[in-house]
């Protein structure tokens, strides 16, 4: 329960960085002994950024294999989830002449 709560107050600092009173929320909850500090996630982050992450820490640990695999399952789904964005918002996105990513937001 209290990790659970813990997430959430994290979550909301994610949104809201300047928050007092959530601070202060988290930093009660992470001295609780049933709290894991390093379990503590962000209920509304989306699956990419969970894999760049664990793609980052690969990285750091030089097995470069999981980097490409996290990175390229990362960029996959973050494309995905833009083009369901795009659908809801505004009907897909046209790449035209420029279907590589860097020629088409430069």
């Amino acid at each position: 329960m209290f990790q659970k709560a813990a997430s959430a107050a994290f979550t909301y600092l994610a949104a809201n960085p300047n928050n007092e009173m959530m601070m202060e929320n988290l930093k009660y909850y992470s001295n609780i002994p049933e709290v894991d500090i390093n379990e503590v996630i962000n209920f509304e982050a989306k699956r990419y950024v969970s894999l760049y992450i664990h793609g980052s820490e690969a990285y750091n640990q030089q097995d470069y294999r999981a980097v490409i695999s996290y990175f390229e399952e990362s960029l996959e789904d973050y494309f995905r989830e833009e083009d369901k964005c795009r659908a809801y918002c505004e009907g897909p996105f046209d790449h035209g002449w420029f279907p590589d990513f860097v020629s088409s937001i430069a």
